[in-house]
């Protein structure tokens, strides 16, 4: 089965390589964003996507932040060209209770001040979970306000894929790549 994946907006503003809307966006960054989409649209990932009673805050989130002609916008008109077929877009139902919140985002008093903005992200994965009893993973690319939750997360069972690594301490890198490491030359 595919796996499944929820894209932060900013790792398809990223994959443009566009330095004036995100100025932490590398070269590095802009190829892994790529790479990321890229590897989408082949049929490695499913991408998953909100969908409340206003439609769907992440589409709409997309298409005011894609450049036209940009690999974003390509990316846009996949996702709108496959929305019908579950294998490569996922629609997940969510509770929107006011604006940017969900009412599957958790009450957690250590989520109090991650930014409402990205509570869709993290009430998509939890929903996609219930619902399909596997995780969706969170994309996200070069936000630094996201690695102060990561405990969090992790005890949510949300996984974030940090694509460009901006956002994990040097010394979790360290940690990682010990285990990348210690994993070669094990077989599967």
């Amino acid at each position: 089965m595919t796996q499944a994946r929820i894209f932060d907006t900013n790792v398809i503003i990223n994959a443009t390589g566009n330095y004036e809307q995100s100025p932490q966006n590398t070269p590095e960054c802009a190829h892994q964003c790529l790479i990321q989409l890229m590897m989408t649209t082949m049929g490695k990932y499913r991408v998953v996507l909100d969908l409340t009673t206003t439609g769907s805050d992440i589409l709409r989130e997309y298409r005011q932040n894609i450049i036209p002609g940009s690999i974003g916008e390509l990316f846009l008109q996949w996702i709108l060209t496959h929305q019908g077929d579950v294998e490569h877009v996922a629609y997940i139902q969510l509770k929107k209770i006011a604006q940017d919140h969900y009412s599957e985002f958790p009450d957690d008093l250590g989520l109090k001040t991650f930014d409402l903005r990205d509570h869709k992200w993290i009430a998509l994965a939890i929903a996609y979970q219930i619902k399909h009893s596997e995780k969706a993973i969170v994309v996200q690319s070069a936000d630094t306000k996201w690695s102060q939750f990561t405990a969090i997360f992790a005890r949510l069972e949300v996984e974030i894929d940090f694509i460009c690594g901006s956002d994990v301490s040097a010394s979790d890198k360290q940690i990682k790549q010990v285990d990348i490491k210690s994993r070669k030359g094990k077989k599967r």
